[in-house]
C-alpha cells in the first residue's frame, strides 16, 4: 500500500511451463485503488491446441508500491476448462 492507504494493483498472467516473454501478459495498473476492476482482454498469440492441453495458466494479483507484492494467486489447468469462458 502507498502512504495514502491505497495501492496500484495489476494482474500478471503466466502460461506454465515456460519462461519466455511470450508466456507472460500483464494488465494495466489501476492507480490508487483498493477495489480495482479490469475490463481487459489479454490474448496469447501462437498458442496451439497441444500447448493448451499441457499448460497451466497462473493469474497473480499484485499491488505496486515500493516493490511488487503478490496478494492473491490462482492456477488453472487449461485442459480441464471450457476455454471460451476463461
Amino acid at each position: 500500500m502507498d502512504f495514502n492507504g491505497l495501492s496500484d494493483p495489476y494482474v500478471k498472467l503466466h502460461l506454465l511451463p515456460g519462461a519466455s516473454k511470450a508466456n507472460k501478459l500483464k494488465t494495466k495498473t489501476i492507480r490508487n485503488s483498493l477495489n480495482p476492476v479490469w475490463n481487459e482482454t489479454l490474448t496469447y498469440v501462437g498458442i496451439t491446441e497441444e500447448d493448451m492441453n499441457r499448460k497451466t495458466l497462473r493469474c497473480c494479483i499484485l499491488i505496486g508500491c515500493l516493490r511488487d507484492i503478490q496478494v492473491q494467486g490462482l492456477s488453472v489447468l487449461l485442459r480441464d476448462k471450457d476455454r471460451t469462458s476463461l
